[in-house]
């Protein structure tokens, strides 16, 4: 299967120290109860701004902030691609279960797919939020960090980072991986 979503207790995302970010939209949720806040919009360029979706779709696409994990790996065209390749259903679970209840959700995501021609997987922590303009009409936050990726088959070469919709730097690998080689060292160092 290409897409394999597992849902993660709240309670982590409560916690959370490794990606401050969705911490940080977490705490502003709960403190404006659920209404936007310009604390929030700090971390534009990190998220994706969607309608409220209808059950077993994934939502429409209102913003997608440059440096969001979407944008800067799968592409503007992630929602259609996912809706062509049949995997709609999966990646919405978790917005149909923001939808249900009271709170934010938070995800695991393994995602394979295939950028510049090389067979990827991309694992990811996601964070949707149920936010309301001061107006009272409703829309979803989403905010994923990048847990892991990998290819199966040979790196990248810099004709693939010049046709891929990455902004990483092509001289070195870690702004991925980190100083010590750890995916998740990356993102303790990016969001300090």
């Amino acid at each position: 299967m290409p897409v394999e979503v597992e849902s993660i207790p709240i309670r982590f995302l409560e916690n959370l120290q490794v990606f401050d970010s969705q911490k940080r939209m977490f705490d502003i949720w709960r403190q404006n109860n659920g209404v936007d806040s310009p604390d929030m919009f700090e971390m534009a360029d990190e998220l994706i701004l969607l309608s409220t979706p209808h059950t077993h779709e994934l939502p429409e696409m209102l913003s997608l902030g440059k440096d969001s994990l979407a944008a800067r790996v799968l592409g503007a065209d992630w929602r259609d691609e996912a809706i062509k390749r049949g995997e709609a259903e999966a990646l919405a679970s978790g917005y149909n279960a923001l939808m249900e209840g009271n709170e934010p959700v938070y995800e695991w995501v393994k995602y394979k797919t295939c950028v510049a021609g090389h067979d990827t997987e991309l694992v990811y922590t996601r964070a949707l939020f149920l936010f309301e303009t001061k107006a009272g009409v409703p829309y979803v936050v989403t905010l994923a960090k990048c847990v892991d990726f990998s290819q199966k088959f040979e790196p990248l070469t810099s004709q693939d980072l010049q046709k891929s919709p990455w902004k990483f730097q092509e001289t070195s690998s870690l702004p991925l991986l980190g100083s010590d080689g750890n995916p998740i060292a990356a993102h303790l160092e990016s969001d300090q």
